[in-house]
């Protein structure tokens, strides 16, 4: 289990990258700039999405696919999720509120 471990490592490193490469791009400028840098960074990963990983037909197959991206391509995805991370919405399921499902009686 060591080269997982590794390749975890690596992988972690490169979302603190990507992270940090985010959060310094949106605190930069006016608000003209971060919608461009924005832009720019979920144009640069949706294109590698829709080239490189859209003909994953399941999420192990995603995950090979994802592996064999290069270090540059793989920090665009990375970028972008981080992106949709900070700003919190786009439904992905990552929020973390819990209220709003009680509702309705129906277990």
């Amino acid at each position: 289990g060591e080269e997982v471990y590794e390749k975890q490592q690596q992988e972690d490193a490169l979302m603190q990258q990507a992270m940090q490469y985010i959060q310094e791009g949106l605190s930069r400028g006016d608000n003209a700039d971060r919608q461009r840098f924005v832009m720019a960074v979920q144009a640069e990963g949706a294109g590698i999405l829709k080239t490189k990983l859209q003909v994953a037909k399941s999420q192990a197959e995603l995950a090979d696919l994802f592996e064999a991206l290069s270090d540059e391509e793989k920090q665009c995805v990375m970028r972008m999720q981080c992106l949709q991370q900070l700003m919190g919405h786009g439904g992905h399921g990552h929020s973390h509120d819990s209220h709003g499902h009680s509702h309705g009686g129906v277990a």
